[in-house]
């Protein structure tokens, strides 16, 4: 019956395009507690590592059926923690995030691309400090299985490395703005651990 539907569908809408009659790929629940979100960023000569401690979203994906794979990630700016109070602090100030105007940091991908095995990119839309980009995230499927400790689900991991420039974005206004001391380039390392039922 449904095969019938979608012939139907194609019949009278030839223009349509296809990835709008793709099936959902699966729903898949990020597991807060076991992901995270850390960066990298030059400080004059040495690399400054910090994290965001809150990482949220939704997440659709089956290797099987990349058009009709989708994420979307919101991180809090507020959970910026790079183990010192008052640097964390002077982060979340308009000289760098803003987070009383920009609370949140947002990615949305629609669109997944197979790139080797187990690699994949993802391209999609990144916000941060009220400015979007288009952005490429690649990232990697580190396995998926049957969880060990939960009964009736499965359990997947991925990782993803990539870098962006602070300057497309906005973040550091006056003399914070400069590379000097503060380098341009950000380093983003993500690590998302996902449930679903099997």
């Amino acid at each position: 019956m449904f095969r019938n539907f979608v012939l139907v569908l194609v019949l009278l809408f030839p223009q349509a395009n296809a990835s709008a009659l793709a099936l959902d790929a699966p729903e898949w629940a990020i597991d807060r507690a076991h992901s995270s979100i850390t960066f990298s960023v030059r400080h004059i000569f040495t690399p400054l590592v910090g994290s965001f401690n809150q990482i949220s979203g939704n997440l659709r994906f089956d290797p099987r059926n990349l058009k009709g794979s989708r994420i979307s990630v919101r991180i809090p700016v507020e959970t910026i923690n790079t183990r010192v109070d008052a640097r964390d602090s002077h982060l979340r100030t308009a000289d760098f995030f803003n987070a009383a105007e920009f609370p949140d940091m947002i990615f949305v991908g629609d669109t997944f691309l197979k790139q080797g095995r187990d690699r994949y990119l993802i391209k999609g839309l990144l916000t941060i400090h009220g400015v979007t980009r288009k952005v490429n995230l690649p990232f990697r499927l580190i396995g998926t299985r049957k969880h060990p400790t939960k009964p009736n689900s499965l359990v997947a991991g991925a990782s993803s490395q990539f870098t962006i420039k602070r300057s497309d974005f906005g973040v550091g206004s006056g003399r914070f703005a400069e590379t000097a001391v503060i380098g341009d380039d950000i380093t983003i390392m993500l690590g998302i651990e996902a449930t679903r039922p099997e």
